[in-house]
């Protein structure tokens, strides 16, 4: 007997991606969004048909609001998508607008209330496909995964980029770590603007390691200052003592000249 299809049926397992000679990689500085729905399992367990239908007009929607500000999905993986753009300003417009939609969504539901998760980052990307390499992908995916709900979570490198140029709610969120990644991330959170919640909670303690890099970032920036301010001073003192050394001996030839006897007595 046929079952009545959920739209959650199992999915088949992904396949490894087969690329020929002839796939070409697409190498540059791009944004990347990275958008997860919060407690997806949970509230899939609660109401199925509710949450699949909601999440399923959600990522249409992220997609048309993504095309508008220029982005591409190169991922659809189910409860969230993987999108690029050439510019971060746009990839953050399009974040907050998604954001947006989703809080007035909610504030009318009767249904099954559903909220998403964005990370952001933006640097040095390969695509190969629909595959992204590299570093920005492991950072967007941590900024997604430590963000709370109903929020953006995005890292320095947009967020020197875009803070003049998109008005939004936000704050510093401190460094964190990432797993296979050198160093640590300085993280800020953005919401959109009829969004009053905190949610402060939800955020990941900073880590004693990054706590130490910042603390060791803090200090080397100290050390440079006054190594700077030590050279300077180091330089006009031996320019002031050659000028001195200069200054004397010339006054001292000048007087020579002056007391020096200029005619013979008769």
């Amino acid at each position: 007997m046929a079952t009545e299809a959920t739209g959650l049926e199992k999915a088949e397992p992904p396949q490894v991606p087969q690329y020929s000679s002839q796939t070409v990689p697409e190498r540059g500085l791009l944004a990347l969004l990275q958008t997860d729905v919060y407690g997806f399992t949970k509230a899939v367990s609660e109401s199925e048909e509710d949450v699949a239908l909601r999440v399923s007009g959600d990522l249409a929607k992220f997609t048309e609001i993504a095309t508008h500000h220029a982005g591409r999905v190169l991922a659809n993986r189910g409860d969230g998508l993987k999108i690029v753009f050439a510019s971060p300003v746009e990839a953050m417009r399009a974040a907050i607008n998604m954001q947006s939609h989703v809080l007035a969504l909610n504030a009318k539901a009767d249904g099954a209330k559903v909220r998403h998760r964005i990370g952001a980052h933006f640097g040095d990307m390969i695509i190969v496909g629909n595959q992204i390499l590299g570093k920005v992908a492991a950072v967007t995916m941590r900024l997604e995964e430590m963000c709370p709900p109903g929020k953006v979570c995005y890292s320095d490198e947009v967020h020197k980029l875009v803070e003049q140029a998109v008005k939004f709610p936000r704050r510093f969120a401190g460094f964190h770590e990432v797993k296979n990644v050198p160093g640590s991330v300085k993280v800020w959170i953005g919401s959109s603007p009829d969004d009053f919640s905190e949610d402060v909670a939800l955020l990941p303690k900073v880590s004693e390691t990054a706590i130490k890099y910042e603390k060791k970032i803090a200090s080397e920036a100290k050390k440079t200052y006054w190594r700077g301010f030590l050279t300077g001073f180091l330089f006009a003192t031996v320019g002031f003592l050659v000028w001195w050394s200069i200054r004397t001996v010339v006054d001292t030839a000048q007087n020579s000249i002056e007391n020096e006897p200029t005619g013979v007595s008769r």
